[in-house]
């Protein structure tokens, strides 16, 4: 079972992110908040087990969450180091938010206060994430109600367009996935869900218009075709990778 399929069964969801109160508000030292979200989440589920390791970053003896997390799962965890493992305890490394089949991470929660660190840029972004997918599935704003296009964008396949997203005020480009589920969209979409947490930072909403087609939207500047768009992504992710392996 992959980590996401395992995050799904155990109801770590956007649609539980969406409806459960408890998930409104961020763990703050400020707000003193984490002794009432810990006993809100005491219950010896799968569920609470994710919610205290990737939403509130709480480590969690090893011991106590037997039987609740497949131990393949928790061995993917701590190979990805998403979880690291600390005596006998394991320790969340990320925060994690779902939403439409991805799971977007941030540093903990925990470190979000701190000034130092760059996690504050990535929640910022998780964040329009959430309200712009609360419209969605709410109801309450289709597809031309959020976003003005402007001009379209040259390149072959997806059908890019600068635009507007309404409300924030805010440059972002839209691209169609046109022709429906084609073995080429759903490469793009598998290339899309692929990239690291600091490109999906950027990626804002994909979702359906009204007739069904499939949209990615993409935080702006620069404007760029969704090809173009992926392929600067994936070479910036890889040199990353070549840098850290040379600082080993």
């Amino acid at each position: 079972m992959c980590i996401r399929d395992s995050f799904r069964e155990a109801g770590f969801t956007h649609e539980q992110f969406q409806k459960n109160p408890t998930l409104r508000d961020l763990p703050s030292r400020r707000l003193g908040n984490l002794p009432d979200l810990l006993e809100r989440t005491s219950e010896h589920t799968a569920l609470h087990v994710l919610l205290r390791w990737f939403f509130l970053g709480v480590p969690l003896e090893s011991e106590s969450i037997a039987g609740l997390v497949p131990a393949p799962v928790v061995a993917q965890l701590l190979e990805t180091g998403m979880l690291v493992r600390d005596g006998g305890r394991l320790t969340p490394k990320v925060m994690l938010t779902p939403c439409e089949g991805f799971l977007f991470a941030a540093d903990p929660a925990g470190t979000l206060e701190s000034p130092e660190s760059s996690a504050m840029a990535l929640w910022l972004s998780l964040i329009h994430i959430w309200y712009d997918v609360r419209w969605k599935r709410s109801g309450h704003m289709d597809f031309d109600q959020k976003y003005e296009l402007i001009e379209p964008l040259p390149g072959e396949g997806p059908k890019s367009f600068r635009a507007r997203q309404s409300g924030l005020g805010r440059d972002v480009t839209v691209h169609f996935l046109v022709g429906g589920q084609t073995p080429e969209n759903q490469a793009m979409l598998a290339r899309l869900r692929a990239l690291p947490p600091n490109s999906l930072a950027r990626l804002i909403e994909v979702g359906n218009s009204a007739d069904g087609t499939q949209y990615v939207v993409t935080i702006a500047p620069p404007f760029q075709h969704l090809v173009e768009w992926l392929k600067d992504q994936e070479a910036a992710a890889t040199d990353a990778q070549r840098l850290s392996l040379i600082h080993i």
